[in-house]
């Protein structure tokens, strides 16, 4: 199959000369995981967004590269509300699920190709 570029973006070309419109999974993966990792480092960087919830640099370190959804959200919430109680629990339970989704749905493709 070869990438032709047709009017309203990339299509392949399948069997028969058939086109079907391909989706930009890997635009989508890449923002899903730099996106909160740029948010952290602007976020470290240039507010204080970060001193509350953590002590030193371990723990965000940490999250940085391997939970980045859940240690955004578990400083929002401490930094909005001093706790995780609730709607706060929810918002790290759903950033967590995000995390174990974006590292998980890439080893099931994985998995799937072979």
């Amino acid at each position: 199959m070869s990438p032709a570029l047709g009017l309203h973006g990339p299509y392949i070309l399948g069997v028969h000369g058939v086109k079907s419109r391909t989706m930009p999974c890997c635009l989508i993966l890449v923002i899903a995981i730099l996106g909160p990792r740029i948010a952290i480092i602007g976020l470290a960087l240039f507010t204080s967004f970060f001193e509350k919830p953590f002590d030193g640099l371990l723990v965000p370190g940490l999250g940085f590269l391997f939970l980045p959804f859940t240690t955004l959200g578990y400083a929002w919430a401490i930094n909005m509300y001093g706790t995780v109680e609730g709607a706060q629990a929810i918002v790290v339970i759903i950033a967590l699920l995000l995390d174990l989704g974006v590292f998980g749905g890439g080893a099931v493709e994985r998995t799937r190709r072979r």
